[in-house]
């Protein structure tokens, strides 16, 4: 004895198509993001090439007889080829964490020349006669650690270069100790 039956419909129209457009939104998004990649890949690879044959240029400069003024005229053009360089660096970094292929190395590096070379990159920019640079690296620290060199002169190039632009006078030290040796 049936006496009636129930039936209950319900339209999902919509909502397969709002599914099929966050699909195809994020389809389109995911494309666009590949293409970003690589579109900053190829361009700092462009772009450093001519920024070494300059460098290039410029150190051959320097094993010719300048004058003094020339001298500092060719100490400010490599010191803003390498920030050139160095931020030409990071857009490639940039791409290669989005794209998952960043690689840090391990090796043994000399601290002092590590934090020479982030100094020189921004050497250039700091007003010597109202800011004064100091490194305080204590005893303990080994002057040799492992790290990726590239990676370690990143960080202190962007750390200095963040407290010069807002250290208008008085000093920027940067303090080296050691927390733990494993």
């Amino acid at each position: 004895n049936i006496l009636g039956t129930i039936s209950i419909f319900q339209d999902v129209t919509l909502q397969q198509k709002t599914q099929s457009a966050l699909e195809k939104a994020k389809d389109q998004a995911e494309y666009a993001n590949r293409v970003k990649i690589q579109f900053l890949a190829n361009m700092s690879h462009e772009v450093r090439t001519p920024i070494n044959a300059m460098q290039g240029m410029m150190d051959l400069l320097t094993k010719t007889s300048l004058d003094t003024r020339q001298q500092h005229y060719l100490l400010n053009a490599q010191s803003a080829s390498s920030t050139l360089l160095h931020l030409v660096d990071e857009l490639l970094d940039l791409s290669k964490i989005e794209a998952g292929k960043m690689i840090v190395s391990q090796d043994a590096v000399n601290l002092p020349v590590i934090i020479n070379k982030a100094l020189k990159l921004n050497i250039a920019n700091v007003d010597h006669q109202r800011v004064k640079v100091i490194v305080d690296m204590s005893a303990d620290v080994p002057s040799n650690v492992i790290s990726d060199e590239m990676r370690l002169v990143q960080v202190l190039a962007n750390l200095f270069n963040n407290a010069i632009k807002f250290t208008e006078q008085g000093e920027i030290r940067l303090t080296i100790d050691v927390l733990s040796i494993d």
